[in-house]
């Protein structure tokens, strides 16, 4: 009995990780470090559940807004997230500006 496997073999095995989905961990890394540059203060691993939990908000449209506008974002989703379910959602009828309408 050969118990050599080979790399192509345990790679097939693994579990995959869509390509989209490794994009949003990478703008949410992005994101996060946009906030603490601008002196937002938040706790990364929270943040990034809360972005995780807004499968609508595009990423790459707050990153590209201007810092009042990221900032109204990244304050208003920590401010206004309900994080005793998950994943979270927004109350106090707040809405990010670069929610995608879909």
């Amino acid at each position: 009995m050969n118990m050599n496997h080979s790399s192509t073999e345990a790679s097939a095995k693994a579990p995959r990780i869509l390509s989209g989905q490794k994009r949003r961990w990478e703008l949410q890394s992005e994101v996060c470090h946009r906030a603490h540059n601008l002196g937002i203060e938040f706790q990364h691993q929270s943040l990034i559940m809360d972005l995780d939990s807004l499968p609508n908000l595009d990423l790459e449209r707050l990153l590209s807004f201007p810092k009042f506008d990221f900032v109204h974002d990244i304050t208003g989703i920590i401010r206004h997230m309900d994080r005793s379910v998950y994943p979270g959602r927004l109350m106090n009828c707040f809405v990010p500006r670069a929610m995608s309408h879909q």
